[in-house]
């Protein structure tokens, strides 16, 4: 039998003391199981409060948190004997179990798995239970016997739409049904909860079958039950026991065990950190993915010969959409350009969508097996796991319908769960296409959180690999800690730049104002030089992208639509951008040639990007004024909380006595003495190291939030902002925006600092504040 890892059986081994406890009281106490319920977690869980579900409130409802990959299903298999030997013992291990999956796809996964007596999961099960279980779709499950229930232990596989009224097999579970007769012969029990028909007589049907047995129920990706309709499907049911297992519990999830995404890297699960690439062209999207696949099977040869271990890996490519589109980037487009422009061998692409599934028969894992590319739309965003694969190339339009977030757990797992000794081989590998770095990236962050992890297991690949962050708890134990965000009056979030500095009626063309562009620095001077050469192909690199240039096809439109392609902004529709290029250029060709506009496009986008967001900030500026002078922002609205774990990237090497956290990031000498410093200040209760990106940040009318690098309180329960600058950057725009911003943040917060500190006056500010 496989043998579990620690974080598993710390999982089963707190399940099974939840279940003991709480029975000891229901049957030595006499007390309610609601309330023992009730009692036992929250003495095990201080954080969390126990959640009865409506009208199942002595119904025992658990839910287990365990990222992607991290073998929730192994668990889930294990987790049926100790319900029925802790909490269930009057069914003698015999029973119905309902194990609920949220697709079709998991369904036949799980399915093929549970009946394979040769699978894991079939094994953590047969361990307990013997040959005395039967395994059962839900078809098979509409002619089981009482006698198939008496004596065995009935696991059935259900999607979850099959339960609800909205899907056709609703009526199979609910309806009359005379194959299920058995069930209702001498039934001696209450039966005032079973369905009954207009003439008041007991409906022979599945649903009350599983009504009368009171099954225990398995919900796999539990968040997807988390509606209302949900919930009252699962009230029908009249369970014996909830169990719920996901990456992503829900508010309403009552969650009993956390399995930290650190936990599966220490034990090798995953491939974790992610690199995280993005460029704004899908074709150099997809040719840096395959090359670094490439890299990875060279790696992967030399793994081989090290230690015999065989991996191929596989890159998994999302196209936009199935179906032709010349305005979009298809399936058929992407296999085109890799055998075309690629010279990808075709017997080593596979195509896996709704209508066309290619690897289906196919044994990935076996050497014989030549498939390294396999082209997508969303058919692998669950249900199908390849521990090979380990490149996604997203070319789908980021913030859609089927984005990147929905494929990203299919490259996480680490194969054989063991260290590779080359170590690019113990991570995975994104590569967007998108016109935003920061929307790419949100989108796989988005992707990380729905699979459980966080932003701390995301990198950005600079082709080096980093050291992976750590998770450290809070080392200061403090309950009150709210910090006063900069906020407005009549809205609970942060002061949002998009929202309330920009808003829906900024039109970006209407203020635009002529502008100049410099194009002649040496670089463009030469690249000039040689186009001007007749009859000649010039192959110029700008940038990343590599341009093959004909000087005659040039033409003012062709430059406005490549611009307009490559442009893009947060706050500005794709329209009004559009508006905006077109005013530019006309203005622009009135000083600059064609050629010349054409030739110098990425320094032409820089400029607009530069100017537009000179606009935008004074928009913003003066929208921030207004509401400043009208009393709407202040800092009494919304406040911030550190969590209780936080990941840290690079660690400082110095240990200190007063750090929030158990261990704080890592800080460069001036900062160290500084930190060294405040850690010995009497009257400090705690400082923080601020994460930039991730913790407290001030956001000012300029659309980059302010996180300052540390946050001090006092003992007094005062809270101190802090930015430290080097002396030769105290005089730049940028601190000086800090500065001015820090000091506005202090004046609205009533007794609460900003300081700006640096070399010459770290003496002053210590001796300062250690007043406070």
């Amino acid at each position: 039998m496989l043998q579990l890892k620690l974080y598993q059986q710390r999982t089963l081994n707190e399940l099974k003391e939840f279940l003991v406890d709480t029975n000891k009281l229901v049957s030595g106490s006499k007390i309610e199981p609601e309330k023992a319920l009730k009692l036992v977690f929250n003495i095990k869980n201080e954080a969390e409060t126990y959640k009865s579900l409506p009208d199942l409130v002595n119904t025992p409802y658990a839910c287990i948190k365990i990222p992607t990959g991290g073998g929730k299903t192994l668990v889930a298999g294990y987790s049926l004997s100790i319900v029925f030997d802790n909490y269930l013992q009057d069914k003698n291990g015999k029973g119905l179990v309902i194990w609920f999956v949220p697709s079709d796809a998991i369904r036949s996964q799980t399915l093929k798995n549970l009946k394979d007596r040769q699978h894991p999961y079939r094994e953590a099960i047969d361990a307990k239970f013997g040959n005395n279980v039967k395994v059962l779709t839900l078809e098979e499950t509409l002619t089981i016997q009482k006698s198939d229930i008496q004596n065995n232990l009935c696991i059935v596989v259900a999607s979850l739409q099959a339960f609800r009224r909205t899907d056709t097999q609703w009526l199979k579970v609910f309806q009359a049904n005379g194959s299920l007769l058995s069930h209702f012969e001498n039934l001696v029990e209450d039966t005032d909860f079973l369905d009954k028909d207009a003439d008041g007589q007991i409906i022979y049907s599945l649903g009350n079958v599983i009504k009368i047995n009171s099954p225990l129920v398995i919900l796999d990706e539990g968040h997807n039950v988390q509606t209302s309709l949900s919930f009252e499907m699962l009230r029908v049911l009249n369970p014996a026991f909830i169990l719920e297992y996901t990456a992503t519990p829900r508010a309403e999830s009552n969650v009993l065990v956390k399995v930290l995404a650190s936990e599966l890297k220490a034990e090798k699960m995953v491939k974790i950190p992610i690199y995280l690439s993005n460029t704004t062209q899908w074709q150099e999207t997809i040719r840096d993915g395959i090359i670094q696949r490439i890299k990875l099977e060279k790696l992967a040869e030399k793994e081989k010969r090290q230690t015999k271990e065989y991996i191929r890996p596989i890159a998994l490519l999302q196209a936009e959409q199935e179906k032709e589109d010349d305005d979009k980037v298809y399936v058929g487009k992407i296999k085109a350009f890799l055998i075309e422009e690629l010279k990808i061998p075709e017997d080593e692409i596979a195509i896996k969508t709704a209508k066309n599934d290619e690897i289906e028969n196919q044994e990935l894992l076996l050497p014989k097996c030549k498939i390294r590319y396999i082209i997508t739309v969303n058919a692998l965003k669950e249900g199908w796991d390849c521990p090979f694969a380990y490149v996604l190339i997203s070319v789908s339009n980021i913030g859609s319908r089927i984005a990147v977030e929905q494929t990203m757990g299919r490259i996480m797992r680490l194969p054989n769960a063991t260290d590779k000794k080359n170590l690019d081989l113990n991570y995975s590998f994104v590569y967007t296409s998108s016109e935003n770095f920061s929307k790419a990236s949100s989108a796989v962050i988005s992707g990380l959180e729905a699979n459980g992890y966080s932003r701390a297991d995301l990198r950005e690949n600079t082709g080096k690999v980093t050291v992976e962050k750590t998770e450290f708890e809070r080392h200061i134990q403090d309950k009150s800690i709210q910090i006063p965000y900069m906020g407005t009056k009549s809205k609970k979030d942060p002061l949002s730049f998009n929202r309330d500095l920009i808003g829906e009626l900024f039109k970006i063309h209407e203020n635009y104002k002529p502008f100049k562009v410099n194009f002649h620095d040496d670089q463009n001077q030469r690249i000039k030089i040689d186009i001007d050469k007749e009859n000649e192909i010039y192959r110029i690199t700008q940038g990343k992208l590599v341009l093959v240039l004909y000087p005659e096809d040039f033409s003012i439109e062709e430059v406005g639509n490549w611009l307009k392609i490559n442009l893009r902004h947060t706050v500005i529709s794709s329209s009004e951008m559009n508006q905006y290029i077109d005013k530019a250029l006309k203005d622009l060709a009135k000083n600059h040639t064609v050629e010349e506009l054409s030739l110098n496009r990425f320094r032409l986008k820089e400029r607009i990007q530069e100017e537009i967001q000179v606009i935008i900030n004074a928009y913003a500026k003066e929208n921030f004024d207004k509401l400043l002078s009208k009393g709407e922002i202040n800092t009494k609205s919304v406040f911030y909380t550190p969590e209780r774990i936080i990941a840290i990237s690079r660690l400082s090497p110095e240990h200190y006595q007063k750090h929030l956290f158990e261990r704080s990031g890592y800080m460069n000498g001036e900062e160290t003495d500084l930190a060294m410093r405040l850690d010995i200040l009497e009257n400090i209760a705690w400082w923080n190291r601020n994460r930039e990106k991730e913790d407290f940040y001030l956001q000012g009318w300029r659309s980059g939030k302010f996180y300052p690098d540390f946050i001090i309180k006092t003992k007094s329960g005062k809270y101190i902002l802090t930015e430290y600058k080097g002396e030769d950057r105290l005089s730049n725009d940028d601190t000086g925006y800090k500065d001015t911003l820090g000091k506005l943040w202090e004046s609205l917060s009533g007794d609460n600092r900003f300081f700006l500190v640096s070399k010459s006056n770290m003496d002053s500010f210590l001796k300062e504040i250690a007043t406070i």
